[in-house]
C-alpha cells in the first residue's frame, strides 16, 4: 500500500460517515445480482458486533436485517446497472443498530460500487418534533378560525403603522406649505378578517388592503382612535368603545387590544428602498346595530 493510499485509508477511518466498497456479482444476463464487501471504514463497521475483518467477503444481504425491506439492495442494483448515483433515506432495526440513515451509492466501475452513509436518526427525530408541533399549532389555528367564523361579530387583525413612522416619513417628505396640506395618515392594514367581516367577498382579496378599502364603515375617527390607542397598550389590555344616539340607542360597540403576537416594541424592516413602516398588530372586534 502506497503512502497516499495509507493516508486515504486513515482519513476514511476518522470520518464519522460509513464508507464501503462492494464487489458486484452479475448474473448470466449481466445484471447485478449480489454484492460482497471488499472494504469498509471504522465508522461503517462500528454498528456490527463482528469486526471489520470478519465482515469482508460477506454479501450485502448478510449484513442487513430484512435487506429488501430497507430498499438498500435495490439502490445498489440500480447504481451498478445504470451508473446513476442513488440516494436513499432508510430505516432499519437490528440487534447491532437501529435508526435512520442517508445513503449514497455510486458505481466505481463494472465490478465495484461505493456506498457512503450517515446516521441521521437524531435529525429525523428533531424534524418529527417540529412537524408534530406545527401540525398541532395548525390544528389549533384551524379550530380558532372556525370559531371566529361562527360568531356574528366582526373580527379583524389590523397592522397599525406606528406614529413615529409617520413622523419620520413626513420629515423625509414634508407636506406642502399651503393651507390645503394635511398630515399623512397612519396606515391601518387588514391582516386577517373573519367571515362576518368579509361578508360575501373573497377574503384572500382583502388581506393586505387598507381598512378604509375593506370596511369603510369602520374607518371612522372614533374607531381609528380606539385602534391607535391600543397599539401602545400592554398585552392583555382591552379598550372598549360604545357609540349611541342622544336617546341612548346603541349604534355599535367596539373593542381593541394588542395582538398576542405583536412585538413589544415597534420594529422596522430595512429594504433596498429604505425603511418599511413600523407596524404593530391590533385585534378589533365590532358589534354594530343594523340601521
Amino acid at each position: 500500500m502506497s503512502a497516499s493510499e495509507r493516508t486515504l485509508r486513515a482519513a476514511l477511518d476518522v470520518s464519522p460517515d460509513g464508507f464501503a466498497v462492494h464487489l458486484v456479482h452479475r448474473d448470466a444476463q449481466g445484471h447485478a445480482a449480489g454484492f460482497s464487501l471488499e472494504s469498509i471504514n471504522t465508522a461503517g463497521a462500528a454498528p456490527h458486533s463482528a469486526g471489520a475483518g470478519d465482515l469482508l467477503g460477506r454479501d450485502l444481504t448478510e449484513l442487513l436485517p430484512d435487506p429488501e425491506g430497507t430498499g438498500i439492495p435495490e439502490a445498489f442494483r440500480l447504481a451498478a446497472d445504470t451508473g446513476i448515483v442513488q440516494k436513499l433515506r432508510t430505516s432499519y432495526d437490528s440487534d447491532d443498530w437501529s435508526g435512520t440513515m442517508d445513503l449514497l451509492v455510486a458505481r466505481v466501475d463494472a465490478d465495484r460500487i461505493v456506498a457512503t452513509w450517515r446516521d441521521v436518526t437524531d435529525q429525523v427525530r428533531s424534524e418529527q418534533v417540529l412537524i408534530d408541533a406545527y401540525t398541532q399549532a395548525q390544528a389549533a389555528w384551524d379550530c380558532l378560525y372556525g370559531v371566529l367564523d361562527a360568531v356574528e361579530d366582526t373580527v379583524l387583525l389590523l397592522a397599525v403603522e406606528a406614529a413615529e413612522a409617520v413622523e419620520a416619513a413626513e420629515a423625509v417628505e414634508p407636506a406642502a406649505s399651503d393651507d390645503t396640506a394635511t398630515a399623512r395618515p397612519a396606515r391601518t392594514v387588514v391582516q386577517y378578517l373573519n367571515a362576518a367581516a368579509a361578508g360575501a367577498r373573497d377574503r384572500n382579496t382583502l388581506i393586505g388592503r387598507d381598512l378604509a378599502d375593506v370596511r369603510p364603515d369602520l374607518d371612522t375617527d372614533h374607531v381609528l382612535d380606539l385602534v391607535r390607542a391600543a397599539v401602545s397598550d400592554r398585552p392583555g389590555c382591552v379598550r372598549h368603545l360604545v357609540l349611541s344616539h342622544a336617546d341612548g340607542t346603541v349604534l355599535g360597540s367596539y373593542s381593541a387590544s394588542p395582538a398576542p403576537t405583536a412585538a413589544p416594541v415597534p420594529h422596522a424592516v430595512h429594504t433596498d428602498g429604505g425603511t418599511a413602516p413600523r407596524r404593530r398588530g391590533v385585534v378589533l372586534v365590532a358589534k354594530q346595530t343594523q340601521q
